[in-house]
């Protein structure tokens, strides 16, 4: 797809374009779904039984059971523990150590727990491509799309989405499915994705899809 051209002057207030990514649509063969990094460490910086939270986990088991039917894979990626500055390098200076040493702190959350036959990879940064074999997994299963869920959407949703496609993977997040706290400013995160990726909903992403089939 060419550049569109513009005018210099014009560049804060560029009109919105199409984009190729309007003829992307999920497929159940190629995609896999990801819960990124819901564990009970991060999920504690929320307001505890808040409703965006609460509706948030209720649509990620929604969207899990969804994918059973059309046996979508599902795979967790979760941190491995505390992390010392040697695997966390520049990130502390940025963030923070990671999840704390405490069993309880990597637990992934309950209501969404993995079930058989469901994979969990350790994570170390925020993509949940980096230093793991999530595309490694994906290409010899021959999928390359990755519908997107879980915690931290400017930060971990957002690097994973764009990880995603520079590895020729097609990204999709889905909106009612992300939880993050204040810090991460989710005003941002929406506005970015929209321009980088499809941003669907948990109602529409297998819109038009008939569970039958599969």
């Amino acid at each position: 797809m060419a550049i569109p051209t513009f005018d210099p002057d014009d560049i804060l207030a560029l009109p919105d374009a199409a984009t190729d990514m309007d003829d992307w649509l999920v497929e159940p063969d190629r995609a896999v779904l990801l819960i990124h990094d819901l564990q009970s460490h991060p999920l504690d910086a929320l307001t505890k039984g808040g409703a965006p939270l609460v509706q948030s986990l209720t649509n990620i088991g929604r969207l899990k059971r969804d994918c059973a039917r059309f046996r979508i894979p599902v795979i967790y990626s979760a941190r491995t523990g505390r992390q010392g500055s040697a695997e966390w390098g520049i990130q502390e200076d940025v963030r923070n150590h990671g999840t704390p040493e405490s069993p309880q702190a990597k637990v992934i959350v309950d209501s969404i727990a993995p079930t058989a036959g469901d994979i969990v990879i350790p994570t170390w940064t925020h993509s949940a491509f980096a230093r793991t074999d999530l595309a490694d997994r994906m290409a010899r299963s021959c999928r390359d799309q990755l519908i997107l869920v879980g915690f931290c959407p400017r930060t971990g949703i957002t690097t994973t989405a764009c990880d995603a496609w520079m590895r020729n993977i097609e990204p999709f997040i889905v909106s009612d499915a992300i939880a993050g706290d204040p810090a991460d400013n989710d005003a941002m995160t929406l506005p970015w994705a929209e321009a980088n990726c499809p941003v669907t909903t948990t109602d529409e992403i297998f819109a038009g899809l008939d569970f039958e089939g599969w």
